[in-house]
């Protein structure tokens, strides 16, 4: 049976599945984290272990990876390397298609067609085709950027809480303690220097339970702006023609965003805060069609496969 194998590679977990040409999807795997950037070695063996689950007694058509960290032309390159060294005993001449996580979301979400997708989640980034020409802002990480994400508003509250018990002030200090399971406010370095970033990127989901009362909306607040500044940029590079009532004359009465990822897709009120100020950012020129998709990522190994099919 002609079959393909899809792997999603990111900061937390490494999910492969078999499909067949049809897109019925046969088994899958489960494995550690593959981010390249965090640790080469691991990673491919992680993805290695994924690709030796799902692979028959015959080989597969392709096998389509998106892997977090991959789109620097270096890293991809090298893992690249890697992976083709350690399958080469059981997968040879097989033909792999090595992406980023984001574009195979992308390929998910779109199903082959075009569009504006965001990624909101541990990090942040935008990425869409226009022209077959890819455009890709944020994904910086957290010290240049991922605006509006979990870890930026988990930090940018531990920041505050510093500041306050500098000022006598320990009740949000004292939340974060409690939260964590920390002797100590200083207890909290050991889990931003040392571990994995979705340990401290979990505590966002505290900040919107403790907002009230802890006066936390104007962290949140700022988050929302940065974000949707980005936004902005990226669909005034798509839609924009030039300058109108409110700055932006939009090719489109509609302006197409879709938005992926755990902050998004878990907080239905963070998603709609984001959507308002975006359309308002926006204006009169346009009106904002903002959706957050349920997708599996492995999907678009499918509709990547089809176009790399239809292009050779």
């Amino acid at each position: 049976m002609a079959y393909i194998i899809v792997v999603d590679g990111g900061g937390s977990k490494t999910k492969g599945r078999s499909y067949n040409l049809s897109g019925r999807m046969i088994r899958e795997s489960i494995e550690g984290f593959s981010n390249p950037m965090v640790d080469l070695e691991l990673s491919v063996d992680h993805i290695v272990k994924v690709l030796k689950q799902l692979t028959s007694e015959s080989p597969p058509e392709a096998v389509i990876l998106g892997i977090a960290g991959s789109a620097h032309p270096s890293v991809h390159t090298l893992l690249e390397n890697r992976i083709q060294l350690q399958i080469r005993s059981f997968l040879k001449a097989v033909q792999i298609i090595l992406v980023d996580d984001l574009t195979l979301s992308y390929y998910a979400v779109f199903r082959g067609r075009d569009g504006v997708l965001g990624l909101l989640g541990t990090g942040s980034a935008l990425l869409t085709r226009v022209e077959d020409e890819w455009l890709r802002l944020g994904g910086y990480g957290h010290i240049l950027g991922d605006e509006g994400s979990g870890y930026v508003l988990a930090v940018e509250t531990v920041k505050e809480a510093i500041h306050r018990a500098y000022k006598g002030d320990y009740t949000l200090s004292d939340r974060i303690v409690e939260y964590f399971g920390l002797e100590t406010l200083e207890d909290i370095k050991a889990i931003v220097y040392r571990s994995p970033k979705t340990k401290l990127a979990s505590l966002s989901k505290k900040v919107f339970e403790w907002e009230a009362d802890e006066a936390l909306t104007p962290i949140i607040e700022n988050q929302i702006e940065a974000f949707s500044t980005l936004v902005m940029t990226l669909l005034r590079r798509v839609y924009s023609t030039g300058t109108g009532v409110s700055g932006n004359v939009f090719k489109a009465d509609k302006v197409q965003l879709s938005l992926i990822g755990g902050m998004v897709q878990n907080n239905s009120l963070y998603f709609k805060r984001i959507e308002a100020r975006i359309q308002t950012l926006i204006g009169l020129d346009a009106e904002l069609n903002m959706i957050c998709p349920e997708v599996d990522a492995c999907e678009g190994g499918l509709h990547l496969y089809n176009e790399y099919i239809w292009r050779i």
